[in-house]
Order: C-alpha cells, then sequence, then structure tokens
C-alpha cells in the first residue's frame, strides 16, 4: 500500500473511529456540563487518542516501530483536538449558557 496510502486509509477510517469513541464523548461531556473551550479540547484530543490506539489494535501494527506508533497516535491525538475545536466554534460561541428561547412560559 505504501506510506501515502496508508496515510489515506489511517486518516478515512480516523473518522469512523472518532465517531464511534467522539459522540459517545460528547454526550457524556454534554450531560456533565463540560462545554468549556479547555474541557471540549482534552475530550476530543482523548477521543482522538483513542481512536488512534483503537485503530491500531485492530490493523496489525507489529512490524512498525515504537516512534511510528507514537507519530501515528499523536497525528491522530492532534486530529481529535482540531475537530473538538471547530465543533466548539460552531455549537458554543455566541449562544448564551441559558438558553431560554426553547422554553415554554410558565
Amino acid at each position: 500500500m505504501g506510506h501515502w496510502g496508508a496515510f489515506i486509509f489511517g486518516m478515512t477510517a480516523s473518522y469512523v473511529f472518532a465517531a464511534a469513541v467522539g459522540l459517545p464523548a460528547l454526550i457524556f461531556a454534554r450531560r456533565r456540563g463540560w462545554t468549556g473551550l479547555g474541557q471540549t479540547l482534552l475530550v476530543g484530543s482523548c477521543a482522538g487518542l483513542a481512536a488512534g490506539v483503537l485503530l491500531m489494535a485492530l490493523t496489525g501494527t507489529a512490524h512498525f516501530s515504537v516512534l511510528s506508533l507514537l507519530a501515528g497516535a499523536s497525528i491522530l491525538g492532534a486530529h481529535g483536538f482540531v475537530v473538538s475545536l471547530f465543533y466548539w466554534l460552531i455549537a458554543y460561541v455566541g449562544t448564551p449558557k441559558n438558553d431560554h428561547r426553547n422554553q415554554h412560559p410558565p
């Protein structure tokens, strides 16, 4: 497959794994009220790292060097960081903390 083919496969598969790990993490964080920037970035980075470790566990990486595995996990962790940053910018910036628009009057 070559290095570029593996990179493209890894980045494509990371979206599937990020959704499998990231969506439950998002639901967990929102229910706990962890909607701050730092909290969102931490959860996103952890979800990206977890997706990377899961991807490596499922795709025989025994012949890769430790440095390559760390680099791959770091890239997917950084990917989770960037995705969670843009999620936070889209979902939370400009929305008041106590949005009463959807509540019915007493």
